[in-house]
């Protein structure tokens, strides 16, 4: 998703009905003093995104190349994902 229309807060409080026309097709980004403040999307796209979003922090942590590294797959046996990522914090952070 790529934000291609740029508007201050100046100019959406004069035309906000045309704004919100604007942001049910596409993504708005609301400026404030020449700083990025908000960002105007219709709600279609923000379930996209925010699926999206939870999709990648269930990514499984078994495929992490990081982790072959540390234990043998043999000990993992009948361990969660969960459980495996913090063993593998523990030893990191307390060197047990």
């Amino acid at each position: 998703m790529k934000i291609i229309d740029k508007v201050s807060v100046r100019e959406l409080q004069h035309k906000l009905t045309n704004y919100l026309e604007i942001a049910k097709i596409k993504p708005l980004l609301v400026t404030k003093h020449g700083r990025d403040e908000v960002v105007m999307l219709n709600p279609k796209q923000y379930k996209l995104v925010k699926n999206k979003a939870k999709k990648n922090n269930l990514v499984n942590i078994m495929s992490s190349p990081f982790i072959g590294m540390y234990k043998e797959r043999k000990a993992w046996k009948n361990k969660s994902s969960v459980k495996i990522a913090q063993e593998l914090r523990e030893k990191a952070w307390y060197g047990k």
